[in-house]
């Protein structure tokens, strides 16, 4: 898949951590610039960032995304540029094209409409320089619909690699827009495999049958934008059928069992089928809300 690098400033000051600031179609200038603050007052500064936009978008967001590397050329940091994909790949696969553009060792998921906390990333790179066997970094995120608080819902995430390896046949252990991860961790499990809905199910997968460590953070490091009514529209037919493959992989990749994989399948095409009025207070009850906590 094709690539242009739209604009770039200071490309000689490269950094040990890379953000990879994910931006889309859908997205609005107002969560881009929101998400962006949010990267911008972190308590450490020390990183690069690449602005990956997955495919075409209107004017409005690409004007937004000049004006914020406009505003990283008068801050004065570090590397930063936009990087435009030519078609909607999916974001495992924008991802895929642009980490190999950095020389990073620790490459920080960034989505362009969540808030991250301002110590985010000093925690989450503290952890993976503490131990070169770690992969990945994941912590505790909070919902919200519309502004950050509004929903006071946390989702937790697994503490270890052996706790994740004991609810992977059920449930995603790790949330996606809180991962931190070794460049070596990614490039060794060749990154993301494109499985519709299940991209982060896989690699989670990929990793831990790989042996890599993974820490998981109690702590809210990431305020995460959601629209609950979509999640809960997947079911049927088609959901079921990248499920299973999804669940298929982490059995080949070593990440669950295969008496985890069969069951999780056999779990999903009973609860996924289900009339929609049933079908959804069994994904918000055992799916989604089992690691979902009211905020202390």
């Amino acid at each position: 898949m094709t690539y242009k690098i739209v604009e770039e400033v200071q490309p000689e000051l490269r950094s040990q951590a890379c953000v990879l600031f994910s931006v889309y179609k859908n997205d609005t200038p107002v969560d881009l610039i929101a998400a962006f603050a949010s990267l911008q007052h972190q308590t450490v500064q020390d990183f690069e960032t690449l602005i990956v936009i997955d495919g075409p978008v209107g004017d409005d967001i690409m004007e937004t995304v000049k004006g914020l590397l406009k505003s990283e050329r008068t801050i004065g940091r570090r590397h930063c540029a936009i990087i435009q994909i030519t078609a909607n790949v999916g974001l495992g696969n924008a991802v895929n094209i642009a980490v190999p553009l950095t020389k990073a060792q620790y490459l920080i998921a960034f989505h362009g409409d969540d808030v991250s906390r301002a110590n985010r990333l000093a925690r989450q790179i503290a952890i993976l320089a503490s131990d070169e066997r770690i992969g990945m970094v994941s912590s505790a995120i909070e919902e919200f619909e519309r502004v950050p608080g509004d929903m006071g819902a946390v989702r937790q995430v697994a503490p270890d690699e052996i706790k994740a390896a004991g609810q992977l046949w059920m449930v995603n252990p790790f949330n996606a827009p809180s991962v931190a991860m070794r460049k070596a961790a990614f490039d060794d499990v060749k990154g993301y495999t494109e499985v519709k809905w299940h991209e982060d199910y896989v690699l989670w997968a990929k990793l831990l049958g790989r042996g890599w460590k993974i820490r998981g953070i109690t702590d809210v490091l990431v305020d995460m934008k959601v629209n609950r009514a979509t999640l809960l529209r997947r079911g049927g037919f088609t959901y079921c059928k990248y499920a299973t493959h999804a669940r298929w992989l982490a059995y080949r990749y070593g990440g669950i069992g295969l008496g985890g994989a069969i069951a999780g399948i056999a779990l999903t095409w009973l609860t996924r089928n289900l009339p929609k009025n049933i079908r959804q207070r069994l994904v918000l009850r055992f799916f989604r809300d089992a690691l979902l906590t009211e905020r202390s």
